[in-house]
């Protein structure tokens, strides 16, 4: 009954409706929390299409969620929560913050066409039983972060854009990530975090400054034909495997810092281009 209220379409002329929805998300949420006596232990929670808003459900252990198409107003946070199984949120919008800290994924999560309209973060956040985690293009609209995110199954950010800053900082790649064609409008930090399989950062654009400080990529690094507007640098970063520069062009003058194994050449227009050092001629 509480799903099926808020599945129905919100009644735009009435000033008391968000009280109201708010109202029954608390009810619906106050069992779905672990070890209380409230606790509703299996529910499948359908909430397609639905309207929500500043919907809490931190703490909460969902077995199977569906989310598809709902509307997110306000502010929604997940901090904590735990997506036993399947997280459908295809088609989803999200028009203010959202958070996800802490959050754990155990199943698979289907994000076609879900919008993140405002801030997002999924810091801490462990994606563990899921074997292939894709985002959109569109997913965000402002700045995103992956903080201390934990990836057991392969990722990928192809062609997703990023108009705000987009942090990665010490995140665990156990399987392969693919950042192909994303674009990054304000910058890229990807410091102190793990690669255990090869990365992908193929035809990548970043508008602002990329670090990749002290990260660890233990297999392949590929960073073939990407444009650096701001700063890059890979100060103590450490390649494991090949590494590939093939056709990168990065800002001159802005204090870069490659890879052991890697030298910059101006070009005399304002790019250096990024090549092999003659001496290791290794690549690594």
């Amino acid at each position: 009954m509480i799903c099926g209220y808020l599945r129905m379409p919100s009644a735009a002329d009435d000033p008391q409706e968000p009280q109201v929805r708010r109202t029954a998300q608390r009810v619906l949420t106050r069992h779905l929390v672990p070890g209380t006596d409230a606790y509703w232990d299996g529910l499948v929670l359908d909430l397609t299409g639905a309207v929500l808003v500043d919907l809490d459900g931190a703490g909460c252990r969902f077995v199977t969620a569906n989310l598809a198409g709902a509307r997110c107003e306000g502010r929604t946070v997940f901090d904590g929560a735990t997506f036993a199984g399947s997280l459908r949120l295809a088609g989803a919008r999200f028009a203010g913050e959202t958070s996800f800290v802490g959050a754990v994924f155990d199943g698979p999560i289907e994000l076609a066409g879900t919008l993140f309209g405002a801030a997002v973060s999924f810091a801490d956040a462990s994606f563990g039983m899921v074997t292939d985690l894709v985002f959109d293009r569109d997913a965000f609209g402002a700045e995103v972060s992956f903080r201390r995110a934990r990836f057991a199954g392969t990722v990928r950010f192809d062609q997703v854009v990023f108009p705000g800053h987009a942090s990665f900082d010490n995140a665990e790649f156990s399987a392969g990530v693919s950042f192909d064609h994303a674009r990054f409008g304000a910058g890229l930090r990807m410091r102190d975090a793990t690669c255990e399989a090869i990365a992908y950062l193929r035809w990548i654009e970043v508008a602002g400054d990329a670090s990749f400080s002290r990260t660890v990529f233990r297999r392949e690094l590929v960073l073939h034909q990407s444009t650096f507007h701001g700063s890059v640098r890979f100060h103590r970063a450490s390649v494991g495997g090949t590494a590939s520069f093939g056709k990168v062009r990065a800002a001159a003058g802005v204090g870069n810092a490659w890879p052991a194994g890697f030298t910059e050449t101006s070009s005399g227009d304002g790019w250096v281009a990024v090549t092999p050092d003659e001496v290791s001629g290794s690549g690594r």
